[in-house]
């Protein structure tokens, strides 16, 4: 379990409490979620998705609480939904794989493992997850026709090159918005 500062804590609280529509949400969600208090997080979630429907990283932690209570058809929908708002984010597809492993569903597990080992390629349990699937699938992946295949490979490269560009543009944007946060962490502990 983690250890949050309670300052922090509390802060988070007040600024809800001003202004519920603020998107601290997800990060007071974030932290009761990460202490155990399921219920909490699972609410604030809902609360904040109601302002803020395309947050997808709201969205994402949801998807997780539903994943934690064994509601994994829900955890598909949300994650299937985020990943139309934020298609490069690597989380959707950790989570995916998580769950389609657990569903006993080795296609989809491997397809998301793939899009994971693309996106995070230093992902050591995505590369090899994408490895040992691949050996255990080869027998039904031989069966297909390379035509299609090469071309599903073709359209999924256009695909990830339009990704890796959106990705570095995220990156960035959310450094800058992290650097924010910290400077107003910062500046309101002085205060």
């Amino acid at each position: 379990m983690a250890l949050y500062s309670p300052h922090l804590i509390k802060k988070l609280e007040e600024d809800l409490k001003k202004d519920p529509s603020s998107k601290s949400f997800c990060a007071l969600a974030h932290i009761y979620h990460k202490q155990g208090d399921i219920q909490k997080a699972k609410l604030l979630c809902f609360q904040g998705l109601s302002h803020h429907p395309a947050y997808s990283q709201a969205i994402i932690l949801l998807a997780d609480i539903y994943y934690k209570e064994n509601q994994l058809s829900e955890a598909v929908k949300l994650l299937s939904r985020a990943k139309e708002l934020s298609p490069d984010n690597p989380h959707i597809y950790k989570n995916l794989a998580q769950i389609y492993k657990k569903q006993n569903q080795p296609e989809k597990t491997l397809k998301a493992y793939k899009m994971l080992a693309f996106l995070s390629p230093n992902d050591s349990t995505a590369v090899m997850s994408v490895q040992h699937l691949e050996k255990i699938l080869r027998p039904s992946l031989v069966l297909s026709d390379p035509a299609k295949e090469q071309s599903k490979d073709e359209s999924l490269l256009e695909k990830a090159q339009k990704l890796s560009s959106k990705q570095n543009q995220r990156l960035v944007r959310l450094n800058q918005i992290l650097a924010r946060v910290e400077n107003y962490i910062e500046q309101t502990a002085k205060s």
